[in-house]
């Protein structure tokens, strides 16, 4: 029984493993390397050299705050989402861990956010650095986290693949131009950005968002086995 048990888990664990290899290679491929203009891999019917500029030169970038918590009122009968960089999955932000109150954006600087919002962690820890998410909702958020306004330069969720595959470059920073990692809202305003026509944005977010619906599906699937495992293991024995 366990036996064939940890044969699918090995099996599920080799597909994730595949497909998480196969988003790296399209990455690394669909995107321009340093020094070119053109990606390796193109998709069909499209050419030219891509835009290169900087986040701050195309988005309006900036941050929200934390209500004082000694005031109940900011957080009692809450329900606006308030987004912390815990809340950040490198993915769609579908739900916060904490809500804020009505009252809070009236009396704090707090600004509501738009759907197609883009985060990023400024800090919180090494590991959280550079860390992202993408609002399909209206929300807030924390002093931690810098938010890149949707315009109609550039789709959401194209730039949250990008900034994906170009994290270890906000780790870099961090960690050479500081004592204790973190970064700026400068850094953010005057980090590179590449990307291409917008109706071929649309095309490679909709390529990768495949791929990432793959991914969570798999996850979930490996980890349902592991729990079923677990489950079976405390009921099986002494």
């Amino acid at each position: 029984f366990f036996q064939n048990l940890d044969q699918s888990i090995a099996l599920h664990e080799k597909k994730l493993s595949q497909t998480q290899n196969l988003k790296k290679a399209m990455l690394e491929k669909m995107f321009p390397k340093a020094g070119s203009m053109q990606p390796e891999i193109r998709l069909k019917g499209f050419s030219g050299d891509w835009v290169l500029s900087k986040i701050g030169e195309v988005f309006h970038v900036t941050s929200g705050g934390t209500p004082l918590r000694s005031d109940l009122r900011f957080f009692e009968n809450a329900d606006i989402d308030w987004v912390k960089t815990t809340d950040l999955n490198n993915g769609i932000i579908n739900k916060t861990e904490e809500k804020i109150s009505s009252i809070a954006l009236a009396e704090t600087s707090i600004k509501i956010l738009p759907k197609g919002t883009v985060f990023v962690a400024m800090y919180g820890g090494f590991n959280q650095i550079g860390r992202t998410g993408l609002l399909v909702s209206d929300a807030t958020c924390n002093q931690a986290l810098s938010a890149i306004y949707p315009n109609d330069k550039v789709e959401p969720y194209y730039l949250l693949t990008y900034l994906n595959f170009k994290v270890d470059s906000w780790k870099d920073l961090a960690a050479s131009s500081r004592k204790d990692p973190n970064i700026t809202k400068s850094d953010v305003l005057s980090f590179p950005l590449m990307y291409p026509s917008v109706k071929e944005q649309f095309e490679i977010s909709h390529f990768f968002k495949k791929l990432d619906e793959t991914l969570t599906l798999q996850q979930q699937q490996l980890q349902t086995l592991k729990n079923l495992k677990q489950a079976f293991l405390e009921k099986m024995f002494v």
